[in-house]
């Protein structure tokens, strides 16, 4: 591996979910915590919850290794926000938390959460994820032309864009809401994403609000390169990759303060944060937002703060994180 790194380094990702102790998954587990314990890996590194690997959290001081954990988000406060994770997983994410030699958080929310938690402030370093370089492509000139044309839309329309859905806690009721309260006829809200339980908005009759389904990764940067701005309207985002790709592509973006990534916007800069709820300015942020013209300082501002998120950049902050323990 580059700069001397040994090849002793297993990093394991996995989405916490119920699972039967008669799982072939479960079974794979144990097997794997067992290898673990035996192993010489310098450093065992956790990207999420490792859901096959609960074994292997009840013995962390058993392990030759050293640990890291990349925490994507906190299973006790995922559970107050609905999420139906095991109510086991948090003991053993509490192990986790203060069983691992290093703590990596994904935003300066999460870093807050872990500190109210009791963790080590010396052994938590944040770190943003990575955006892939084909956010960055440039799409041509026809691009928006393209994408009123297949939506049905006429020429002088305004694009929100949001890719998260209908789910609940991205609550795009609160866009919806607020583009009613701006009244702007040429302004429509095009919601990418899967269906939720806020999907009845869809039910009434709304000629400014579409709902366009689950999108591939080429129309979704498509939208992000038309759109006039991309919001991200959520209760709770640990992190939110989508409002980071729409800057990667020059998009202005406006996200709630309940989105983790917003550490990474400075408002009125490179983007805009909204408070949650709150519907009155999140209308007035809309309309300040559309005054900007496309490519824009905002947006310009935008990429460049994405591009310090690139995956090269985020890689050497990892590889200096090994060395140092």
């Amino acid at each position: 591996m580059p700069l001397g790194i040994k090849q002793k380094t297993q990093i394991i990702g996995s989405r916490p979910r119920r699972e039967s102790s008669n799982s072939p998954e479960y079974r794979l587990g144990l097997l794997l915590s067992l290898r673990f314990l035996q192993s010489n890996f310098d450093i065992i590194h956790f990207i999420g919850f490792p859901r096959k690997l609960t074994l292997l959290i009840h013995l962390l001081k058993k392990l030759r290794s050293k640990v890291i954990y990349t925490v994507n988000g906190l299973v006790c406060r995922e559970r107050a926000m609905g999420f139906q994770h095991p109510y086991h997983f948090e003991k053993l994410e509490r192990k986790l938390i203060f069983g691992s030699n290093h703590l990596v958080v994904v935003s300066e929310s999460l870093k807050k959460l872990l500190l109210d938690y009791g963790a080590d402030p010396d052994k938590i370093t944040v770190l943003p994820n990575a955006v892939e370089k084909n956010y960055f492509v440039e799409v041509s000139p026809e691009s928006k032309k393209q994408v009123l044309e297949k939506y049905n839309l006429n020429f002088s329309s305004k694009i929100i864009f949001t890719a998260g859905g209908t789910d609940g806690v991205k609550d795009v009721g609160f866009i919806v809401e607020a583009i009613e309260k701006l009244g702007m006829s040429e302004v429509v809200l095009l919601v990418g994403g899967r269906k939720g339980d806020q999907h009845d908005l869809f039910r009434i009759d709304r000629k400014n609000v579409k709902y366009i389904g689950i999108l591939s990764q080429d129309e979704i940067i498509r939208l992000y390169n038309s759109c006039d701005v991309y919001i991200q309207s959520s209760r709770y985002d640990s992190f939110g990759m989508a409002p980071l790709e729409a800057m990667a592509a020059g998009s202005t973006v406006i996200v709630s303060d309940r989105v983790g990534m917003s550490y990474l916007i400075e408002h009125g800069i490179n983007g805009f944060i909204a408070p949650y709820r709150k519907v009155d300015e999140l209308a007035s942020l809309i309309a300040k937002a559309l005054e900007n013209p496309r490519k824009a300082a905002i947006g310009e501002k935008a990429r460049s703060t994405a591009m310090g998120t690139c995956w090269n950049n985020v890689a050497q902050s990892y590889i200096d994180i090994y060395k140092k323990i």
